[in-house]
């Protein structure tokens, strides 16, 4: 629905939705071990997701699960002819290949987001052409387009332009980052995907928050979800966060200096759709004076209640 909605209003807000959905959502919905759909998606503390399995169970979300499956290539590239003028909206970096037989391009998308934040667009032409190219401006940062590894235009961080020639302009609409010109064989445009640490607060509540990195959800292992109340303030709770590094994957370490006795050791935090049969947190407090304190159940096996 929310595409839909975005292909009839241009409501660049609604991608940013969109990409949330696609990470904590969609891929969320399937075992990270071997892909089987989930039944339900608690968001709390303390909380366990249960899988399908292969043989012995089946809902009507094990179906849902096999379409999300599918999906995560949908959504991504956004292609339209205004004013005789092909224009290609990338809507969130994922690795993939828009094919626009039509005018003659194709545009590859390289990245390794989120587990790393460089990423290029290689463009593919039967012919010099021009284009207008439009990248989302709140998640990019250091746009650059290159040709025979020659920087000729770029915008940096404050969005100041650096055309060094008149084939290609680059402009910020407050939007989108706009590339517009004679776009040739083999040009490249690189950028470094803008990914902040930071929390959002529960609507209602303040002193419950959830960590996200970009647009991607964290969830720590184990019940200890407390947090210090300073992680409220985005500044310092990038200072308490450190990626783990030795791995390709999206790993942090949260440290927890200060917070009250039995509440202080490093959290582990990772995407939430990399949680698997575990115990898990999306959830935090951040309330020093009431800490959360973890009471374990241990499920009942089915029939026995």
């Amino acid at each position: 629905m929310t595409r839909g909605l975005f292909e009839t209003d241009g409501d660049i807000r609604k991608l940013d939705h969109l990409e949330r959905l696609k990470y904590n959502a969609v891929l969320a919905c399937l075992n990270p071990e071997d892909g089987l759909s989930v039944y339900h998606q608690p968001l709390g503390a303390g909380v366990r997701r249960l899988y399908s399995t292969p043989y012995d169970s089946f809902w009507c979300c094990t179906g849902t699960g096999i379409e999300a499956a599918a999906s995560p290539q949908s959504g991504i590239w956004y292609q339209r002819v205004n004013q005789n003028l092909p224009t290609i909206l990338l809507g969130m970096a994922v690795p993939s290949m828009l094919e626009w037989k039509e005018q003659g391009v194709v545009c590859e998308l390289r990245t390794a987001y989120p587990a790393g934040v460089e990423s290029s667009m290689h463009l593919m032409l039967s012919e010099p052409r021009r284009l207008r190219i439009m990248l989302r401006a709140d998640c990019v940062q250091d746009v650059h387009v290159t040709a025979d590894s020659k920087d000729i235009a770029g915008i940096v961080a404050d969005w100041s332009d650096e055309s060094a020639d008149d084939r290609i302009r680059l402009s910020n609409d407050g939007t989108c980052i706009v590339m517009e010109g004679m776009f040739q064989d083999g040009d490249c445009i690189d950028w470094i995907v803008r990914s902040p640490f930071h929390a959002e607060a529960l609507p209602g509540d303040p002193t419950r928050v959830v960590l996200l990195y970009g647009n991607v959800l964290l969830a720590a292992a184990g019940s200890d979800a407390n947090i210090p109340e300073s992680c409220q303030n985005n500044r310092s709770l990038a200072e308490h966060a450190h990626r783990q590094n030795g791995t390709d994957a999206l790993r942090f370490l949260l440290r927890r200096d200060g917070f009250v006795d039995g509440h202080n050791a490093p959290l582990q935090l990772k995407p939430v759709y990399a949680v698997g049969e575990e115990t898990y947190s999306a959830y935090f407090n951040v309330d020093e004076s009431h800490p959360w304190i973890p009471e374990e159940f241990v499920p009942v096996a089915s029939g026995e209640n």
